[in-house]
């Protein structure tokens, strides 16, 4: 619970920033009237531009919110290899701020589609999942961030688990690329644990472009047959504060 006294003394502070940023304002203002018609020398200093200004640098506040969107692609590094073109739209929210390291705590939850290459077909997934980040403040345009988390996800890819292969090596001898793919998963919904960093450029106020590198495993717990698809993605997308 916040304490009321540190709440009040908050509420001074910030009513007596705001007076005197009004006081500095208005004579400013009233300096400058008087230097168009008497040819004195404004006393004030002008004040800074827009580019000096910036927000995200003076710090994330608690309760912002970001929605981005990103895209791109990955490869798994088992064989066969799988590849997935990815579409992730995203909402965070700012949950605390601190200063050791300076920064801000995020959670986030990005639902995705994404198209699958196997090594014959394609197939697609869809999902969601929920995450909780860091963004490292540095006192300039870039943000360094970390995140991990999960959520569930319905692959279209081929299943079958391992079990399935092994009876098809044992009756065939050797089997297709194809068909190796189905030792990996064995059912079509299963769960996803990720993790990843990159960094936010805020090339505006409030709006960044991000850059990101992921590592992902999918596969269903609930099943011992099923190895499961390791995948890195590499990510570039776009954000808005506010």
């Amino acid at each position: 619970m916040i304490n009321p006294f540190l709440l009040a003394l908050l509420f001074s502070v910030s009513s007596l920033f705001f007076s005197s940023s009004f006081a500095v304002n208005a004579l400013a203002e009233d300096t400058h009237n008087k230097s168009l018609y008497s040819g004195n020398v404004p006393l004030v200093a002008p004040f800074q531009d827009e580019e000096e200004d910036f927000s995200i640098i003076d710090g994330f506040e608690r309760g912002m919110h970001e929605i981005g969107i990103s895209g791109g692609g990955s490869f798994s590094w088992e064989s066969p290899r799988v590849y997935t073109f990815t579409l992730l739209p995203k909402y965070g929210w700012i949950l605390e701020t601190f200063d050791k390291p300076k920064g801000a705590v995020e959670f986030e939850v990005e639902p995705f589609v994404s198209g699958l290459k196997e090594p014959s077909e394609y197939s697609y997934e869809v999902g969601a999942t929920m995450m909780i980040g860091y963004n490292f403040e540095t006192g300039t345009k870039w943000v360094p961030f970390v995140h991990a988390g999960g959520g569930p996800m319905y692959s279209g890819i081929s299943t079958g688990g391992l079990d399935y292969v092994r009876n098809l090596e044992k009756t065939q001898g050797t089997i297709s690329e194809q068909e190796r793919v189905k030792k990996l998963l064995k059912t079509n919904l299963n769960a996803i644990a990720q993790m990843g960093f990159g960094v936010k450029y805020f090339f505006k106020e409030r709006t960044s472009f991000n850059s990101e590198f992921r590592w992902r495993h999918i596969s269903n717990p609930a099943t011992h047959d099923d190895l499961g698809i390791d995948s890195m993605f590499f990510l570039f997308g776009m954000s808005v504060f506010h």
